[in-house]
C-alpha cells in the first residue's frame, strides 16, 4: 500500500552504514573456505550495493577448486566445501564445474554410513551447506539427511545455524514438512546470549518469502529493527547475513512520522476502494451493454415463437436497463463511501427509483 512513498535518504544512509560495518567483519583470507564461500553467496544475493564484495571474494571459487582437486576425500569438510561452492556458483549464475556435483553425491553417499555425533548431522550449519549444494544441482536430499535435519532441530542450535538450515530446507520440495518447523525454531529457540539471532532472523525473512505464513510479522519487524540498531555481529557468517539483508533493503526503507504514514495509508486505501467500485461497476455495465447490443438475437433465441419475440425483447431490455441503472447508481454511492462521505438517506430511494425508471424506459424503447 506504500508503493508511492519514495525511500528516504536518511533510511538509505542508515542501511548502507550497516552494510559497511558488516563488510568490515566478513571472513578474512585465513578464515575457512566454507565461511568465505558463504560470504560470497550472500554478497551475490545482496544486489548492486555489495557488488564490490562479490569481486573481493570471487577468487575463493578458484581456491576451492584447487583444494578439492588436490585433497579430495568424501568426508565432512570436503562435502561442505564442495556443496557451498556449488551454491555460491549458482548464486553468481556461473557455470558449475562438471565434476563438482559428482563429488558432492559421492560424499553424501559415503557420509550416510559415517553418522556420528560430531559428523555432518551434528551441526545444522553443515547440514544447511550440503542441502544448499544439492539444491544447486537440482538433486533431492536423501531420507537420512532429512532425518538428520529433523534431529538437529530437536537439539535447538544457535539461531544463526538454524536459520541457515531453515533456508536450505526451503529449497527442497521433499523438505516442505520440516521448513515451517525450522522457521519457527529460528524465532523461538534463541538463547538470550545469542547476539546474532536478530541478524539471522532478518536474513531468513529476506531469503524466505513464506516466513510470514509461519511466524508473526511483528517478530520479523522486531528482528529487522534490532539488527539495524545494533549492527555489530560477533560472527563472520552473521556479518555476511546482515550484509546481504541490509543490502537488499537499501533503497526500500522509508523514514517518516506516524501521522504522515497514517495519512498515506488512508489515501492509498481510498484509492483501492474507489478502483474496486469502479472496476466492479464497469464489469457488469459492459456485460449489460453487450446484452442491449445483441437484444434482437437474445429475444429471438428466448422467444418460443415469432409472435412473442417483441414481448421477450421488451423484458430483456427492461432488465438490462434496470441493471445498468443500478450499476451506475451503486458504483456512485460506493465511490462516495470510499471518499469518506456517507450518502444521504434519500440516495437509497433515488437508487431504487433510477433502477425502476431505467427498466421502464428500456422496455418501452425496445
Amino acid at each position: 500500500m506504500l508503493r508511492t512513498l519514495k525511500p528516504s535518504l536518511g533510511a538509505e544512509a542508515a542501511v548502507l552504514a550497516v552494510v559497511q560495518r558488516a563488510q568490515e567483519q566478513l571472513p578474512d583470507r585465513d578464515a575457512p573456505l566454507a565461511d568465505r564461500l558463504f560470504a560470497l553467496e550472500c554478497a551475490a544475493r545482496g544486489g548492486r550495493a555489495v557488488a564490490a564484495t562479490v569481486e573481493r571474494y570471487r577468487g575463493v571459487l578458484r581456491e576451492a577448486g584447487w583444494w578439492l582437486e588436490d585433497n579430495w576425500e568424501p568426508d565432512v569438510p570436503h562435502a561442505v566445501v564442495v556443496a557451498q561452492a556449488l551454491s555460491a556458483a549458482d548464486a553468481l549464475e556461473q557455470e558449475l564445474p562438471h565434476n563438482w556435483p559428482g563429488l558432492l553425491a559421492e560424499a553424501v553417499s559415503a557420509l550416510e554410513h559415517r553418522q556420528t555425533r560430531y559428523g555432518l548431522g551434528g551441526d545444522p550449519a553443515l547440514l544447511a551447506a550440503v542441502l544448499r549444494g544439492l539444491a544447486a544441482t537440482a538433486a533431492n536430499p536423501p531420507d537420512w539427511l532429512l532425518a538428520a535435519a529433523s534431529d538437529a532441530l530437536d537439539r535447538r542450535g544457535s539461531a544463526e545455524a538454524v536459520a541457515e538450515l531453515a533456508e536450505a530446507l526451503g529449497r527442497h520440495r521433499s523438505a516442505k514438512q520440516l521448513a515451517p518447523r525450522a522457521i519457527s525454531a529460528v524465532f523461538t529457540g534463541a538463547e538470550s546470549s545469542d547476539q546474532d539471532a536478530a541478524y539471522a532472523r532478518w536474513w531468513l525473512a529476506g531469503r524466505r518469502g513464506d516466513v510470514d505464513q509461519h511466524m508473526n510479522v511483528r517478530a520479523v519487524d522486531d528482528s529487522r529493527l534490532q539488527a539495524l540498531t545494533a549492527a555489530d555481529p560477533s560472527d563472520a557468517k552473521a556479518a555476511a547475513m546482515v550484509m546481504e539483508a541490509a543490502a537488499r533493503a537499501a533503497g526500500q526503507l522509508v523514514i517518516t512520522t506516524p501521522e504522515s504514514l497514517n495519512v498515506e495509508r488512508g489515501r492509498q486505501q481510498r484509492q483501492v476502494l474507489i478502483s474496486r467500485a469502479a472496476y466492479r461497476g464497469a464489469f457488469f455495465a459492459v456485460i449489460l451493454i453487450a446484452v442491449l447490443l445483441n437484444l434482437h438475437h437474445i429475444a429471438h433465441a428466448l422467444a418460443p415463437s415469432t409472435t412473442d419475440e417483441h414481448t421477450y425483447r421488451q423484458c430483456v431490455a427492461g432488465v438490462a436497463c434496470a441493471g445498468l441503472g443500478f450499476c451506475i447508481s451503486g458504483s456512485t454511492n460506493a465511490i462516495a463511501r470510499a471518499l469518506g462521505k456517507d450518502p444521504p438517506e434519500w440516495s437509497r430511494y433515488l437508487e431504487v427509483s433510477a433502477t425502476v425508471i431505467a427498466g421502464i424506459v428500456g422496455a418501452v424503447a425496445a
